[in-house]
């Protein structure tokens, strides 16, 4: 019957919008993704997209905090190496210098 197909259609797009939102906060590029296939499931459908919306908007941002922290993880990784090659055999507390700064070894 066509009015069935149109009501699943629509808790389908539904639920793919709640899934897309949680999962955008939890992990942040699937539930990106999800909830941009939420939106135009919604939009298809001519069915509200606001919990689409809001999905689309934490994933980006969660996506965009997950980039970044991952570039300051990669540029910390260098110094860490330097530390710890410039440690080694050194005594816990001994004072070495790292790219100009001088640090205490753990």
């Amino acid at each position: 019957m066509p009015g069935e197909g149109g009501v699943v259609q629509r808790s389908s797009g539904r639920a793919l919008s709640i899934t897309g939102v949680v999962l955008a906060f939890l992990i942040s590029p699937v539930g990106l993704i999800i909830s941009i296939v939420a939106m135009v499931k919604a939009r298809r459908s001519g069915t509200g997209n606001g919990l689409a919306l809001a999905g689309i908007i934490v994933g980006l941002l969660g996506t965009a905090i997950l980039v970044v922290g991952a570039f300051v993880v990669m540029s910390l990784v260098p110094n860490f190496i330097e530390l710890t090659e410039q440690c080694q055999g050194l005594a816990s507390g001994a004072p070495v210098e790292v790219n100009g700064a001088k640090v205490q070894c753990p």
